[in-house]
């Protein structure tokens, strides 16, 4: 590995700090891509403590560090885990990086995702809305990411009942994604796999006479 052998040669040297937390990171992000869960939390600590040695607290470095380390966490349904880097990562961002950053967009939707997957969908929502809010005016209107944020709204408003706004939502998905995807493309038959679920829910609703 690239970052195994750079580590050796920094280990030798002196004031290494940072050259040296670059490779536990960079080892940390590979241990991240194999799914070795611990190996990575083990190799992003080391580069965390590094960083903050010589940049500080605040640096926004250390937050794409907690942002990492949130991803790994998340992935291990560790969700509590994951809220505290991200939000550290999000203070961090706030203050240094200006209001409409893509930065602080991911971070958003990092801390929605996690609320999602926590069924908290009251916290989620406004969590997504201000990711799409920065993402929408950064973004052409038929980018994948929209789509990925409008299908977002849709699982919420599904998950809480509100078959019509679901349906809104998915349908924008839909055209963004004609646009930007193809027809066989994962993301595509969900999308689609889910408008017919709220075209049956309210077809079912309509006709219940109660």
């Amino acid at each position: 590995m690239y970052h195994e052998k750079s580590l050796k040669i920094y280990q030798s040297a002196p004031n290494n700090d940072l050259n040296m937390s670059f490779n536990y990171h960079g080892l940390g992000s590979a241990y991240a891509r194999k799914n070795d869960h611990e190996k990575a939390l083990e190799h992003y600590n080391k580069s965390l403590e590094m960083k903050k040695n010589v940049q500080g607290d605040d640096h926004p470095d250390v937050a794409e560090l907690y942002q990492n380390m949130g991803i790994v966490y998340r992935r291990q349904k560790k969700y509590d885990e994951a809220l505290l880097v991200y939000n550290k990562a999000l203070r961090i961002q706030e203050k240094h990086l200006p209001s409409h950053h893509y930065l602080l967009a991911r971070t958003y939707g990092n801390i929605g995702v996690v609320y999602y997957y926590m069924k908290n969908y009251d916290l989620a929502l406004p969590y997504y809305e201000k990711q799409f809010q920065i993402d929408s005016k950064a973004l052409p209107p038929t980018h994948q990411d929209l789509g990925v944020a409008y299908h977002n709204f849709g699982r919420i408003y599904e998950e809480t009942n509100n078959f019509e706004l679901a349906l809104e939502n998915y349908t924008k998905a839909d055209e963004v994604f004609h646009h930007s995807l193809p027809p066989t493309h994962r993301s595509v038959i969900e999308n689609k796999q889910h408008i017919q679920k709220m075209n049956d829910a309210l077809r079912v609703r309509n006709e219940d006479p109660s």
